[in-house]
């Protein structure tokens, strides 16, 4: 049986706005701008210098059905890339660049395969006069494909592997929209060798033999998609399967926090700042920090004037843009509490411990939020929460609510 080896990547959004972030300056907004296309020359890099023989690009290579020329040229000159070096390129596209988009129409390079929308097809893949592998895809016709097209996929040759490509939603998942859902036992049951995911941006290996991956995305886009981001090196040979991520990001989001106990001025704030920004320096990538202060505080009255955070903020951000591998502070965020307790809240009133158990025990969180869509300007410009949006929401006002009874606490 022939040894075969390939990358597996999704997620791409090459040409991502980066909303909200344009007030950041020029030098900043501009890497964090290119880092998705960097991200896909680095990929491109990793493809040429392990020699695969194919990689997989599981949907969603562009952040918008209208898909720039810009990004479909990035795409097509790293594919020539590859080409020189006889690696084959194989896509599906996904829910943001479904195929009724409009875009301008140009001419793919022999190398790459792109799966048409309509039904499941597979393509052959011949090595040295063998064939190797037999490769299965489905692009997304529109942008909501609701049902379960995984039941569409079925060994079609005679082939040393069956490999499939599906963006779609494990079922369970909380954080996505739940476009081309399945179950994980419904694809273990097709008897595949390999199931390239796609539409999961958090990376995910829902079973190991046979491997069935999501990679998560090349590059994080916001606060939200923090850690590392890349592809899966993956072989196939007759001693079974072998993988392993690979990072890709120029850009890497992270959050990390500081426990204020022990820091008892602004002084020891700073420097413990400058330490959590130089441990997270890394070589040629740009780094976006966000910092959470964390635990009971003594600062606890004087971090909530948010002028002294943004100003420290400021301070540490100063010379930061004209470095290349910069670590830029995002936020510096106040989450810490008084010096008075929940415990001595709920020992000293009883109308506090009442409150206090109802915000640990309350889990309707959707139906706390249900009436901003009544609204139809909300809904035209608000994605309903996802699971874990709803949780960041609980949980921030039950930081405020607490901070409050706190204070009132602390008077009385």
């Amino acid at each position: 049986m022939q040894h075969i080896k390939f990358l597996h990547a999704a997620d791409l959004h090459l040409d991502s706005p980066f909303k909200g972030l344009s007030q950041l300056p020029a030098s900043v907004f501009q890497r964090l701008k290119n880092s998705t296309f960097e991200a896909f020359s680095n990929l491109a890099e990793l493809a040429i210098k392990e020699q695969v023989d194919f990689v997989l690009l599981a949907g969603d290579l562009y952040d918008g059905e209208d898909r720039s020329l810009k990004a479909q040229l990035k795409i097509r000159n790293e594919c020539l890339k590859m080409k020189e070096h006889g690696i084959q390129v194989y896509m599906i596209h996904g829910n943001h660049d479904h195929l009724s988009g409009a875009w301008i129409e140009m001419e793919w390079p022999d190398n790459v395969y792109i799966f048409p929308g309509e039904e499941t097809v597979s393509v052959s893949f011949v090595k040295n006069g063998v064939h190797a592998a037999q490769i299965y895809g489905r692009s997304y016709p529109e942008r909501a494909v609701l049902a379960n097209i995984a039941q569409d996929y079925s060994k079609t040759a005679d082939a040393g592997y069956h490999i499939a490509m599906l963006h779609g939603s494990a079922e369970g998942a909380p954080d996505h929209d739940p476009y081309a859902p399945f179950q994980l036992k419904e694809l273990l049951d097709k008897d595949f060798d390999y199931w390239a995911l796609g539409h999961i941006h958090k990376r995910q290996v829902l079973n190991h033999e046979p491997p069935v991956i999501y990679p998560g995305n090349i590059q994080g886009r916001s606060r939200k998609e923090t850690g590392e981001k890349g592809c899966y090196l993956v072989e196939l040979s007759e001693n079974g399967p072998e993988y392993a991520f690979y990072p890709l990001n120029d850009v890497i989001w992270k959050k990390q926090s500081i426990q204020m106990e022990g820091i008892s001025s602004f002084d020891a704030l700073l420097e413990e700042c400058l330490a959590l920004v130089e441990a997270a320096r890394r070589e040629k990538e740009a780094v976006c920090l966000f910092i959470g202060l964390a635990g009971i505080s003594h600062l606890a009255d004087e971090l909530e004037e948010r002028q002294a955070l943004q100003e420290l903020r400021d301070n540490l951000n100063e010379f930061e843009a004209e470095e290349q591998s910069f670590v830029w502070i995002g936020g510096i965020e106040n989450e810490t509490l008084p010096a008075a307790g929940k415990d001595e809240l709920k020992r000293d009133s009883v109308f506090f411990r009442d409150l206090l158990q109802v915000m640990e025990s309350y889990e309707d969180e959707a139906a706390a939020v249900n009436g901003l869509f009544q609204n139809p300007l909300i809904r035209k410009h608000l994605d309903p929460f996802t699971e874990s949006e709803l949780l960041e929401i609980k949980e921030e006002a039950e930081k405020r609510v607490l901070k409050s009874l706190l204070k009132e606490g602390v008077r009385k």
